[in-house]
């Protein structure tokens, strides 16, 4: 009996956790987050909360004289 649950069990996780693993990295929220870097020597990170389209936003202070790149998404500013 011992042998039939663990045998039932490996291909339950074997067979299961794939597709699970992928509906969770689908729907699973990740924070928002805006990477910002000025003309002057400042480079600023910041992670939002709330809706509206960050692209929208993103694009909006990309305009501003002062700020020299705004990107959104997993992108590192260099230092």
């Amino acid at each position: 009996m011992l042998a039939v649950t663990t045998t039932a069990a490996h291909y339950l996780i074997t067979v299961g956790f794939p597709p699970l693993a992928q509906f969770l990295s689908r729907y699973g929220r990740q924070e928002p987050v805006l990477y910002l870097d000025g003309r002057r020597t400042a480079a600023v990170v910041l992670r939002l909360t709330g809706r509206g389209d960050l692209n929208i936003l993103a694009a909006e202070l990309s305009e501003l004289p002062d700020i020299r790149t705004a990107s959104t998404g997993d992108q590192r500013l260099d230092e």
